[in-house]
């Protein structure tokens, strides 16, 4: 997401979108594909609330890190990748 202004709402946004799709990936192939099933869905809806769970602190320290960048020309938050866990 180096790419991105996360001070700006723009930003923020894009970020969350690639979070997001990133997520669907990754749920999707831990259950593994399965054809919509009532137990594909609620896996995939378990992993998603799991990984939206530890993805949301991450982007809110990016997000922080760039508010103070954009206010002081620097941060002591450490750049970081977002790192999608599905809790298995």
């Amino acid at each position: 997401y180096a790419d991105l202004d996360l001070a700006l709402p723009d930003g923020r946004a894009t970020l969350h979108h690639r979070v997001g799709f990133a997520i669907g990936d990754v749920c999707a192939e831990a259950n593994l594909f399965d054809n919509g099933s009532p137990e594909f869905k609620s896996g995939v809806m378990k992993c998603s609330k799991h990984a939206w769970g530890n993805a949301n602190p991450q982007m809110a320290r990016a997000f922080q890190r760039a508010d103070e960048i954009a206010a002081t020309g620097w941060s002591t938050i450490a750049a970081a990748t977002i790192s999608i866990s599905v809790g298995r």
